[in-house]
């Protein structure tokens, strides 16, 4: 997505609004990832890492923000099926 959104904003595929709401999310993974230190980490040292913590909770917050306020009842839709879909799958 380094190019923005701006095609997927004209080709319908997310309005101005989503992408607004994810974009901060986008970033900070970029920014995460895109660091030499944190592209060698172990699973087990990723999971401990005090700035994936924060990236995980900054995730959630937006996969939120993203279903509470998106105008897409395709989106909303697929995105509460997904969530009933893992929570089935983790409910052992």
């Amino acid at each position: 997505m380094e190019n923005g959104y701006a095609e997927y904003i004209s080709d319908g595929i997310i309005s101005k609004n989503d992408a607004e709401i994810v974009a901060k999310m986008h970033d900070e993974f970029r920014n995460y990832t895109e660091r030499p230190e944190k592209r060698n980490l172990s699973d087990k040292k990723i999971l401990k890492d005090i700035e994936w913590k924060y990236f995980t909770e900054l995730a959630l917050e937006t996969w939120n923000k993203l279903k509470a306020e998106t105008e897409s009842k395709e989106l909303r839709n697929l995105m509460l099926a997904s969530e009933k879909n893992y929570a089935r799958k983790n409910a052992r």
